[in-house]
């Protein structure tokens, strides 16, 4: 198995104000779980209002990957299920996310643009499935375990999104650049799909 040094270093935690520490990524490692910012049990988190919810806002950013394509809505739509895809940078405002911290120690990506009921859209796993493939869409902000998120920070300074239900990692079908491609779940490989950079 090949370990990759994972360092939160001053860049990301400068840039976003917060300090991950410094974290070990192991290539092909079933859970990552144990690498989650707040340094709580990930194992288990609790999905109830009253026990988990947002402490901090940080964003609003772009999400590059290592292609230099974005993280958007499918169209820009703001509806439950609408896939999310990688794009060409527009600047449309469904290109821009806040990262949520989470009061466990997780944490949500939810989308800047809002529906005209005011309604805020996160990245959720289609179903909470915990398969690997399995897309990732917007769905109407909540607690459920499927819209949180392990940020760990790569030793070049980009970061992976792993999902705390599936620990599975954000990344683009096919691997590639072509714009329109499907966002999903899928096992960290070290690929530029995975890479995400906050600009």
């Amino acid at each position: 198995m090949k370990f990759v040094t994972v360092l939160a270093g001053p860049a990301w935690s400068t840039r976003l104000g917060v300090g991950l520490g410094i974290l070990t990524l192991a290539v092909g490692l079933p859970s990552l779980a144990s690498a989650n910012p707040a340094g709580a049990d990930a194992a288990s988190p609790s999905t109830s209002a009253g026990r988990t919810a947002a402490t901090a806002a940080l964003g609003p950013y772009k999400m590059v990957n290592g292609f230099g394509r974005v993280l958007a809505v499918n169209g820009g739509a703001m509806l439950n299920g609408q896939k999310v895809v990688q794009w060409a940078d527009t600047g449309t405002l469904d290109q821009f996310w806040y990262l949520d911290a989470l009061n466990n120690g997780n944490w949500r990506i939810r989308d800047y643009k809002t529906d005209s009921f005011t309604n805020q859209y996160c990245l959720d796993v289609t179903g909470g499935s915990k398969a690997v493939g399995a897309k990732v869409q917007i769905w109407t902000c909540n607690l459920n375990i499927q819209q949180q998120w392990h940020i760990l920070q790569l030793a070049n300074g980009s970061l992976v999104f792993q999902n705390a239900n599936s620990n599975l990692v954000l990344a683009v079908n096919g691997g590639d650049n072509v714009v329109g491609r499907d966002v999903l779940q899928w096992s960290y490989v070290a690929s530029l799909d995975q890479q995400w950079d906050p600009v």
